[in-house]
């Protein structure tokens, strides 16, 4: 499960999210109020009083009363936390550290799906190649960051120093083997890997990290930016071709010695994920 936190912030008419949404949400934990909120929270480290607070995307129960949030009505710090996440959305003067407490435990909990399948974010851009295929890169985080929505689209803000998480993952899909016939071919994967990972500014270098996740931090950004994700995957494929030059068609099987040949065929594919971001320092609910 991949859930990174989206927090909404009010400001007059605007909403804010703190974080991205990069994956797609948990399974509700309430069903009767459809809530966005993970199933598996609090977790990471994260009080209750504070997880509760840090979602959006739920519905609302604006028939609250006060009374609901006084006396014996609420047991606990982390009930009325709940109870305040249920009747809005909670604003904050900064981005929360729990944010990136959450992405990061949510992250390290990533797990790729080995050879025969990609795991993939919903709206992830696949690419394949001769062997490689559904490969892609993706920024699941960049933190700390504020996205702004207003009437004419989204702006999201970052710090002028900061991280990116990035997962990347992919399948390899070989030919079938051919073991019939006086010519036979078989198949099969020696090596694969996510060579590197690359965090890049409009065209320059930050940061390099490898492997299926990587937490690439870059610092002093300024201005509007550009930030890329590049993966190079590679995977090494072991061909062998046999021939016998005895073959019995009638029996099907071959009396003299086969011939073999085996060849090794290095692949790679680059795979490329961006996002513009806007560099303030996020002091303030406004994201300025």
């Amino acid at each position: 499960m991949i859930v990174a936190i989206s927090l909404f912030v009010f400001v007059s008419t605007i909403a804010v999210f703190v974080g991205g949404v990069t994956a797609q949400s948990g399974p509700a934990s309430n069903p009767d109020n459809a809530s966005a909120i993970p199933d598996y929270g609090p977790a990471y480290g994260v009080e209750n009083s504070t997880f509760q607070v840090l979602w959006s995307e739920d519905i609302d129960n604006g028939n609250l009363s006060i009374d609901d949030f006084e006396g014996t009505n609420v047991s606990s710090d982390g009930e009325f936390a709940t109870r305040l996440a249920q009747s809005t959305d909670v604003s904050f003067e900064h981005p929360p550290d729990a944010v990136a407490t959450w992405n990061d435990g949510d992250f390290d909990g990533f797990s790729p799906g080995g050879e025969d399948e990609s795991v993939h974010p919903d709206g992830a851009s696949l690419e394949d190649g001769e062997y490689i295929k559904d490969a892609y890169v993706e920024l699941y985080a960049v933190q700390p960051s504020t996205i702004l929505h207003e009437d004419n689209g989204t702006s999201q803000y970052v710090d002028p120093d900061g991280d990116i998480l990035a997962i990347s993952d992919y399948r390899v899909l070989l030919p079938e083997d051919d073991t019939s016939g006086s010519k036979q071919d078989e198949w099969s994967l020696t090596e694969t890997s996510v060579d590197s990972i690359e965090l890049k500014a409009d065209g320059e270098t930050l940061s390099t990290g490898d492997g299926h996740q990587a937490t690439l931090s870059y610092e002093d950004l300024s201005g509007s930016v550009e930030l890329t994700v590049e993966a190079e995957i590679t995977a090494t494929i072991e061909h062998v071709s046999l021939d016998c030059p005895d073959w019995v068609v009638v029996d099907r099987v071959c009396e003299g010695i086969w011939s073999e040949e085996v060849d090794y065929l290095e692949r790679s594919q680059t795979v490329t994920a961006s996002r513009d971001v806007v560099v303030s320092q996020l002091s303030e609910s406004s994201g300025t």
